[in-house]
Parts: C-alpha cells; structure tokens; sequence
C-alpha cells in the first residue's frame, strides 16, 4: 500500500517520538515548532515560555499570531510578544508593534506601536525602519519621544532583563 507522503511523515514522526518518550526524552518543542510540528510543540512552548524562553515565547507567539497549532488569538499573541520584547526580542518588538498599529488584540495605539518600533530599530531591525517610516506622519514629535522613552523605560525596569 502507497500511502501519500504527508502520511508516511506523520508515521514516522510519530514512531520518533514514541521512541523517545519511551527512552525517557521529549521532544524539543522550538525543534518541533521549526519543523511545522506545530500542534506537537504547543504545550511544551507554553511550558518553556512561562519558565522565561525568549525563543519560546516568540514561538508561542507566533502560533497565536498565525492559527498554528491554535486558533489564532491576537490578545495571547500579544502578551508573548510582550514577554519577550521586554527581554530584548527585536523580532518581538516589532511584531508587538504591528499589533498596536492595527489594534489586533490591543488598543490600537499608534504611539505605542512608535516606541516598540523603535526600540527594535535601536537593536538593529531593520523591519522596524519600515514600520517607522510608515507610522512616524501619525505622530507629533513630542508623541515619538514619550513613547520612545516609556519603551526604553520599560525594558530597563524588566526584571527578565
């Protein structure tokens, strides 16, 4: 019997991991996440992000964000975005400022979205130089630099930092 290739994946795969957990080891949830395993890695991406894991918490993120794995969910999204941008997550700065530039789960807020732009451009995104070009006419001056420097203050003051 042929059986598709996207079955014969799913065979294997879960012939791995039931010789792993079987020797006593779990799989690594970011391993499964990169891999597109993303219903496998869910639970254990909310266990390594609650424990502090930037990576996992831009992982479980990002599954919020897309629908992968889970229904997408904008506020959950943003709370891991959060988590991880206060720890200095460029990528996570700028996907939080997406969201405050829709209002996807948050109140849209543009000067919010200005400072976490910001923030991630200071760590060297260039995204967020897009991102600023297209938000900085929405704001005045004194707007930008508030909020540049409540961001700032925030990161600062994160005790994950």
């Amino acid at each position: 019997m042929n059986l598709p290739l996207q079955l014969r994946r799913l065979a294997l795969l879960a012939a791995v991991m039931a010789l792993l957990l079987s020797c006593g080891s779990a799989p690594d949830p970011l391993a499964l996440f990169r891999a597109g395993q993303h219903d496998l890695a869910h639970d254990g991406l909310q266990t390594l992000a609650a424990q502090g894991s930037i990576d996992a918490q831009h992982a479980l993120a990002t599954q919020y964000y897309l629908g992968l794995g889970t229904p997408k969910d904008f506020a959950e999204a943003s709370r891991w975005f959060e988590q991880a941008a206060l720890q200095g997550s460029a990528p996570a700065q700028v996907s939080l400022g997406v969201l405050y530039l829709n209002g996807w789960g948050v109140r849209r807020d543009h000067a919010q979205a200005f400072g976490w732009f910001q923030a991630a451009a200071d760590a060297g995104s260039t995204r967020a130089l897009h991102y600023l070009a297209v938000i900085t006419d929405k704001l005045t001056p004194n707007q930008m630099t508030v909020s540049r420097d409540r961001v700032r203050a925030r990161l600062h003051q994160s005790p994950t930092r």
